[in-house]
Parts: C-alpha cells; sequence; structure tokens
C-alpha cells in the first residue's frame, strides 16, 4: 500500500512539472520572462531618445530644479543664480507651484488616491520633494512687476502687438531651437500655428496633415516633451513625470514619453511625437 502512494505521488508531481513546463514555453523560457514581455513597451511606445546632456545653461539649471530631490532648496539654488527679474526663475518657480499644488491637494477623495497603486507612488515622491515649500511658494505669480514685465517680453503675441509679427516669429522660431521652457515653447507653436508657419509638409511627411483642433490640442504635450528632452529631465525622476503621473497613474519607473502614450488619444499622442521629432532636427523653418 505504502509503495502505491508513493507511485501516485510520483505521477502528480510528473504531471505539474510538465504542465509548468508548457506554460513556460509559450510565454517565454520562464514566469519572468512572460512578465518582462508584457512589461517592454512596443514600438510605438519607445520613446525618442533624448538631446545630448544639456550645453546651455538655461537647460542646466532647468535640469537642477526639475530633478531636484529638495525643490525649495533648488528653487533657493536658482534664485540665488538667476537675476530676480529673469524669465527662467519666473517660469521654474511656476512649475514647482503647479506640482505641488497638485501633490498638496491630489484629489476630492483620498481613498481614491490611497487605493490606486498607479498614482500614490508617484504622488508621495511629490509630496517628499515639495515637504520644505512655503506657502508664499505656492502662490500664483503677480499679475504685474518685473519678472512679469520681462517674461511678457518672451511671449510670441506680445511681442506681435508691441513691435511687429515678424519680430514674434523670429522669436517663436529662437524659442523652437533654443529654449528649455515649456511655456516658451507652448506659446511658440502655438504663434506659428495660427500663422500657417508651421512646415505641415515636413512634420507629417508620409502621412495627412490633422484638422488644425487636432494638432492645436497636441502642442502643450508637445511642449512638455521637448523642454524636458532639452534639459534631461524626461525620466521617472523628472517633475514633469511626477506631475502626470501623480493625476493619472503611471507603471513605476515611467518616463514622459510613456505617460503621454498612455494618457492622450492615440492621434493626439502621434501628431506630438512628430513635432517633437521635427524638433529634434533642428525645427528648420
Amino acid at each position: 500500500m505504502r509503495t502505491r502512494w508513493f507511485l501516485l505521488a510520483c505521477l502528480i508531481l510528473v504531471g505539474l512539472m510538465a504542465g509548468w513546463y508548457l506554460g513556460s514555453a509559450q510565454t517565454g523560457s520562464s514566469p519572468a520572462a512572460g512578465s518582462a514581455a508584457v512589461l517592454a513597451p512596443g514600438p510605438a511606445e519607445a520613446p525618442l531618445p533624448d538631446w545630448p546632456k544639456p550645453a546651455s545653461a538655461e537647460a542646466r539649471q532647468a535640469l537642477q530644479v526639475r530633478t531636484a530631490a529638495d525643490l525649495r532648496s533648488a528653487l533657493e539654488a536658482a534664485r540665488r543664480a538667476l537675476p530676480v527679474d529673469a524669465p527662467q526663475l519666473h517660469a521654474l518657480a511656476e512649475e514647482v507651484r503647479v506640482s505641488c499644488s497638485v501633490a498638496r491637494r491630489p484629489d476630492a477623495s483620498s481613498r481614491r488616491v490611497d487605493d490606486d497603486p498607479n498614482r500614490e507612488p508617484w504622488i508621495s515622491e511629490l509630496m517628499r520633494r515639495c515637504a520644505g515649500l512655503l506657502d508664499s511658494d505656492l502662490d500664483p505669480p503677480p499679475d504685474y512687476g518685473p519678472q512679469t514685465a520681462q517674461r511678457n517680453a518672451e511671449l510670441p503675441d506680445w511681442v506681435e502687438a508691441f513691435v511687429s509679427q515678424q519680430a514674434a516669429l523670429e522669436l517663436s522660431w529662437r524659442h523652437l531651437r533654443g529654449t528649455a521652457d515649456a511655456s516658451l515653447l507652448a506659446a511658440a507653436l502655438r504663434f506659428l500655428l495660427e500663422h500657417e508657419a508651421l512646415p505641415m509638409s515636413r512634420i507629417f511627411a508620409g502621412t495627412g496633415v490633422p484638422a488644425r483642433a487636432d494638432i492645436d490640442n497636441a502642442l502643450m504635450p508637445a511642449a512638455d516633451w521637448i523642454a524636458c528632452s532639452r534639459s534631461a529631465s524626461c525620466g521617472s525622476q523628472g517633475i514633469w513625470t511626477l506631475y502626470t503621473c501623480a493625476q493619472f497613474g503611471c507603471p513605476p519607473g515611467s518616463d514622459l514619453p510613456l505617460a503621454l502614450y498612455r494618457l492622450l488619444p492615440p492621434q493626439q499622442f502621434e501628431i506630438a511625437q512628430r513635432i517633437v521629432r521635427w524638433a529634434q532636427r533642428g525645427a528648420p523653418g
């Protein structure tokens, strides 16, 4: 009797091992390999390579703030390094303000956040980085003052109104070729779109040109993507990745392009990606 039970146990063990082997062969060489296949991004998801390591002083300054573990200390360092009315200081302070405001009050219902494993780690990381900020750091910028005046002088719409349309077009191209400021990039792209100055045949080579409204909806994501790439801050530690994933949820280790891929409708993502590729080639006029 004891021998029969021993043989039966051996047969069960052999059956279990065979089932495990066949299942592994269908999903990869092992369960770990099957998991990797699910998580690996496909060709459409693959992020574009970053621009080279930031060379300009503006891009390096942006990198220091956008990837800082302590955002208040990074802002204080930027205030020491830049003039008080520098447009970049205004822009970086606004990026921190917007991102940390989301961390302070991420959702109307905290339970929805606590129960969402795709959001909670990103919010917790943002809260850790924003911990030292004062309420005054999160106040909206003033409607007037030296910073605002300098900032307005960088906006194509303002330049068109007070200087000329040609000067505004030249300013837009200058922003597209060099700045790492997402809001200025978005303003430049929108101005060129409104004045039919974007080279549609180059941006949408090999495909039909989308409707103008669809292009307009993709300008802000494209601007964020270009800006973070120029400052080498598109990775999972970049402030805009944290901001985006804190709101909408992302798998661990996501970068901004993958977050946008998950967030945006397919056509909007493709338009943004095409604009970024065109900008990477130097945004020729």
